[in-house]
């Protein structure tokens, strides 16, 4: 008998993991990977020029931003290669001041 509660070898074994394991301790309610609330308000974007850097074949990327137009074409020159590249424009002040366009690579 294992602590007064186990009456055989199979029960003793499921009472040694159930002790060992951390779960036992954490509440059933709640979600094992909510860390907090979550983000409700949207990611606000800076004043600059973006571009979005995706895997070839894949829909969604990384945003890239630049401070200034040629360094943004920069970045494009960079990344055409083995990326695929949606150039979203320039936002000022809040507003996307172009539509975004996807970037066909200069041959």
């Amino acid at each position: 008998m294992l602590f007064g509660i186990c009456n055989n070898k199979i029960d003793s074994e499921l009472f040694l993991r159930l002790i060992t394991s951390t779960d036992w301790r954490s509440n059933p309610a709640k979600s094992k990977n909510s860390m907090g609330r979550p983000p409700v308000k949207p990611k606000e974007f800076r004043n600059g020029f973006y571009i979005e850097v995706c895997n070839k074949g894949t829909k969604n990327g990384i945003k890239i931003v630049r401070d200034t137009k040629e360094e943004m074409l920069a970045a494009v020159k960079e990344y055409e290669k083995t990326k695929d590249i949606i150039i979203l424009g320039e936002f000022k002040s809040g507003k996307w001041q172009s539509d975004p366009k996807k970037h066909v690579p200069s041959t």
